[in-house]
This record gives structure tokens, sequence and C-alpha cells, in this order.
């Protein structure tokens, strides 16, 4: 006799009905899809926005790469004192 048994013949005792009882078992197992289910979906978003956000990434990255290394070359860099880079238009 598992613990589902037990409660079973307890719930019986205390004077709930069978069907009362089969009605929250089958809501316990409704919610228990639900959750398992919004994992899943969960699960499939994340990978999904991984996905595409990892496509935009290489796609973009070496252009904003070369526009920054662009930019960079028209400032002249020069060292102060305390070996800090400065940047001078």
């Amino acid at each position: 006799m598992g613990h589902v048994d037990l409660t079973d013949n307890l719930l019986l005792e205390v004077g709930a009905s069978r069907e009362d009882i089969d009605n929250e078992y089958k809501s316990i197992a409704q919610n228990r899809w639900k959750e398992s289910f919004f994992r899943l979906l969960s699960f499939i978003y994340e990978k999904f926005a991984n996905t595409i956000l990892s496509i935009l990434y290489y796609i973009f990255a070496p252009f904003l790469f070369l526009q920054s290394r662009k930019k960079l070359k028209q400032y002249n860099v020069s060292l102060d004192s305390n070996k800090i880079k400065r940047f001078e238009s």
C-alpha cells in the first residue's frame, strides 16, 4: 500500500466522496501537465532566441568592428605621464 492509497483511505474516513477525490487527482495531473508544457515552451523559446541572437551577432559584429577601427584611426593617441591613453582629434 503506497502513500496514495493511504491518503485515499484517510480522505474517505473524514467524509470526502470518491468523486471529489478523483476530481482532485485529475486537477493535479492537469496542473503537472501544464507546468511540463510551459517548461518545454520556455526551453524552446530560449534556444530559439539564442540562435537568432547568435546569427545576428555573426552577421553584424564584423561590420561594427571595422567601423569602430575606422573611427579610432581618426584620432591621435598619446600617453600622458601616468601611461594613460589620451585620444586627440
